[in-house]
């Protein structure tokens, strides 16, 4: 399998459809597959993507939960369920742009292969909350970015937008259990491999909302945020990245 699309579902029964049927209409000249991992969600999204997978299942599959797992373990038992030599993240509340973004990124990653991934610029759609931050922060304008860039934090792409090798840093160390802000803990292992590349298109819509990441950081401060990114950078001093 050339590539796996990777989506992170729970309690998205609104959105999950947009971000399924644009996983569904990439157009590429490779087998791809698409993996949701549905943590046991309270509203209609476990019947929405079983549906998915009844009307594609040539190309759907579903790992499921018997109860909530929460994110970063769900991320991480999803991730590690994926068979692609490439793995596309897409969390259940976006949505890609654009058919041949999947083609694009596994293409420049085929003929680069000092690079360890690959972004996109991103679009934000506010609902609720307004951080304009993230208009700059998720349309990166260099092309490359370096391991300093992502650990002086620099680079902060929409998550949405990754694609990168998955025999680099699969399976994941234990400690990513123990972590919040799983992408933040990806771009890093991914550095200590090549530079990151960023696409100059916006090719994924991120939904900045009162229910996600951004509203967890701002509810629970700077101070906890700036804790849960120590964390992580002393796991990263210590990472050892996989050799083949």
């Amino acid at each position: 399998m050339k590539a796996s699309i990777c989506i992170i579902t729970y309690n998205h029964e609104q959105w999950i459809a947009d971000a399924v049927d644009s996983a569904l209409m990439q157009v590429a000249d490779f087998d791809f597959e698409i993996i949701i991992g549905e943590d046991c969600s309270t509203d209609g999204t476990a019947e929405i993507v079983q549906q998915y997978q009844r009307n594609h299942p040539d190309k759907i599959r579903v790992v499921r939960s018997c109860k909530n797992l929460g994110l970063t373990t769900n991320v991480k038992r999803t991730l590690e369920s994926c068979t692609g030599e490439y793995i596309g993240i897409l969390s259940g509340d976006d949505f890609w742009n654009h058919q041949t973004k999947l083609q694009q990124q596994v293409d420049f990653l085929d003929a680069n292969e000092n690079y360890s991934a690959s972004y996109t610029q991103a679009n934000v759609e506010f609902h609720g909350h307004l951080d304009k931050r993230l208009l700059t922060h998720y349309a990166p304008e260099k092309a490359s970015y370096t391991h300093d860039d992502v650990v002086s934090g620099a680079f902060m792409p929409a998550a949405s937008s990754l694609l990168f090798r998955k025999n680099l840093i699969l399976p994941l160390p234990s400690w990513f259990l123990r972590i919040e802000y799983g992408d933040t803990a990806m771009r890093g292992m991914l550095a200590k491999h090549g530079d990151l590349h960023c696409l100059p298109t916006k090719a994924t819509t991120y939904r900045c909302n009162n229910w996600g990441a951004w509203q967890k950081i701002r509810e629970q401060g700077k101070a906890h945020l700036k804790q849960a990114s120590e964390t992580i950078q002393r796991h990263l001093a210590t990472y050892q990245p996989i050799t083949a």
